[in-house]
């Protein structure tokens, strides 16, 4: 049985990855079926892309998805740590995003605590934080 088509992280054919191990609560474990590496699809909803599979950790997003997190977290942290708010405020028109969008729609948990460091270095309160903890909860509650 096999998956949708998409690109593989590991060698970056488009493939349609061979499911080895069928998961109902988790992700199917798969492999390429040009390089033998073990995939899974990347979890981006809008991507049918796969990510690499590992022995201790197994990657939430494909290449190209985290890629484009990314540059778009750099982006934004850049702009926050040179102080520059016409910086930022260019980037969020400029891309369509801004920081509280990217911290509550993120769910890379390392980009999550880059950002929440970012912020507290910038002087964000506790109870800012908590706000933008309880929008971020809300928001994935009501877009499962």
């Amino acid at each position: 049985m096999s998956k949708q088509l998409g690109f593989c992280s590991f060698c970056g054919n488009k493939v349609r990855a061979n499911i080895e191990e069928t998961n109902f609560f988790r992700r199917d474990r798969c492999s390429c079926p040009e390089c033998s590496e073990t995939i899974y699809v990347c979890r981006n909803p809008i991507c049918d892309n796969y990510t690499k599979g590992g022995d201790i950790y197994d990657d939430e997003l494909c290449i190209e998805c985290d890629t484009n997190v990314s540059e778009t977290f750099s982006g934004i942290t850049e702009s926050i740590k040179s102080g520059h708010e016409s910086n930022l405020k260019n980037y969020r028109n400029k891309n369509e995003t801004s920081l509280f969008e990217l911290y509550v729609k993120t769910t890379n948990p390392l980009h999550l605590h880059q950002l929440v460091t970012v912020l507290k270095e910038k002087g964000c309160s506790d109870s800012d934080l908590k706000t933008l903890r309880d929008n971020r909860k809300h928001y994935h509650e009501n877009n499962k």
